[in-house]
């Protein structure tokens, strides 16, 4: 069968059946990428992942898939797999490399959504993210604890919210 090094790389380390799960699919190999994801993603690889998964999954059916696979390290790791075998989709995977590695974010919509939603998990309450300027006028988790002038002389350390 057709499968790709990055493919055989993984089987090596899983124990994956590429040619079980290329036979099951009626494909002549199984390919991998052009993005995939894991527990601890951030917003943009988790944003490439579904945005790419679709495209190409609509775009060509049952010749795209995704996969899934425990890891020591970040729990699971999930990847596109593909025929290898269909010159058209392994051409769409290579435009999606080119265009990823040319510009990172597959769709910048659907990024700042996942973005916004992984900062503010809690709807309105607080703000998660890393740059406390993020636009937002909700308080943020790691910004420094707010005293007021009061607490400082009789050493109180209140904490103020907003």
């Amino acid at each position: 069968m057709n499968h790709s090094e990055k493919a055989q790389a993984v089987a090596r380390e899983t124990g994956w059946d590429l040619d079980e799960f290329a036979t099951e699919r009626g494909w002549s190999g199984v390919g991998m990428g052009p993005v995939g994801q894991h527990r601890d993603s951030d917003p943009l690889d988790k944003s490439n992942y579904i945005v790419v998964l679709k495209n190409l999954k609509e775009r060509f059916g049952e010749s795209v898939d995704d996969t899934r696979f425990r890891h020591w390290a970040v729990g699971w790791v999930e990847e596109v797999v593909f025929d290898n075998g269909n010159a058209e989709v392994v051409a769409a995977v290579d435009e999606w490399r080119a265009n990823l590695d040319d510009y990172p974010i597959a769709d910048e919509e659907h990024h700042s959504q996942m973005e916004w939603d992984d900062n503010h998990p809690d709807g309105d309450r607080w703000c998660y993210s890393e740059d406390s300027t993020c636009g937002c006028d909700r308080p943020n988790v790691n910004d420094p604890p707010k005293s007021t002038d009061d607490d400082e002389e009789d050493g109180v350390d209140e904490v103020v919210t907003q």
